[in-house]
């Protein structure tokens, strides 16, 4: 039985391609507007939909512009309005969604089931080289 989770340990490891010299089960929140209170909860929002979607738990990288397999590239981030692409990159390529804007219209404050339906988005967009563990 030992032997079979070592295997599969192993797998795992090489299932997430290297990064340059990043972590690559990481990923990172970079841009302007990444110190944001919406920019955070954005990025909270993408961990959990990494995790809901792959069964993964991805770190987050401390780095400011390195590190990661992924990179959420913040352009603007206020309470009622997020502007964000996410990318990917590896040894088997890269990868990037469009720039996306969510905008809350009715209210002052972006909700947290509208920042996971946008985490949901550009995951979607973009489709990392992510092993899923369900």
């Amino acid at each position: 039985m030992l032997n079979l989770r070592l295997f599969a340990a192993s797998l795992w490891l090489m299932a997430i391609p290297a990064t340059t010299s990043a972590d690559p089960a990481s990923f990172t929140c970079t841009g302007a507007a990444a110190a944001e209170p919406s920019a955070e909860r954005l990025c909270a929002a993408l961990q959990a939909a990494i995790r809901d979607r792959y069964g993964l738990a991805l770190h987050r990288s401390a780095g400011a512009e390195e590190g990661g397999l992924l990179r959420l590239e913040l352009k603007k981030a206020t309470s009622a309005a997020v502007t964000a692409r996410l990318s990917w990159q590896s040894g088997a390529g890269q990868g990037a969604s469009p720039v996306l804007d969510l905008i809350a219209t009715d209210t002052d404050r972006l909700s947290d089931e509208a920042l996971a339906d946008f985490a949901e988005t550009l995951l979607s967009l973009t489709e990392p080289p992510l092993p899923q563990f369900h």
